[in-house]
């Protein structure tokens, strides 16, 4: 698997206008793909594949897997557990998940809040 090559240039440009108006979101590559944390925590990164997003409810995964091929998202022979690949076939479709994207960004963003 190669996880970021020029197939991941149309969905950021989709993408970024929307995440980088929310509070606290920054920039980082992460595996040489575009990837995007709030207060420095991952919420969500690019791949050949898709996207992933790092933190969902199991409730929300399973909606989110009725309507969409996804799964696990594996760095190498390693499984990440709690990041979900959602595949896109067209970068247009990356719209369609915004939701779930933002449900990533809150859920991180509550996580990262200090005490």
């Amino acid at each position: 698997m190669s996880y970021c090559s020029d197939r991941v240039e149309a969905v950021r440009r989709l993408l970024e206008p929307v995440v980088l108006q929310w509070e606290g979101v920054a920039t980082q590559p992460l595996y040489g793909c575009p990837a995007y944390q709030v207060d420095g925590y991952l919420f969500t990164f690019l791949v050949d594949e898709g996207i992933v997003l790092a933190h969902l409810t199991q409730a929300e995964r399973d909606r989110l897997e009725e309507q969409w091929e996804a799964a696990e998202f594996q760095a190498g022979e390693r499984a990440i557990p709690h990041w979900l690949l959602v595949r896109l076939e067209r970068p247009e479709l990356v719209h369609q998940l915004l939701p779930f994207v933002r449900r990533s960004y809150e859920a991180t963003r509550f996580f990262a809040r200090p005490s």
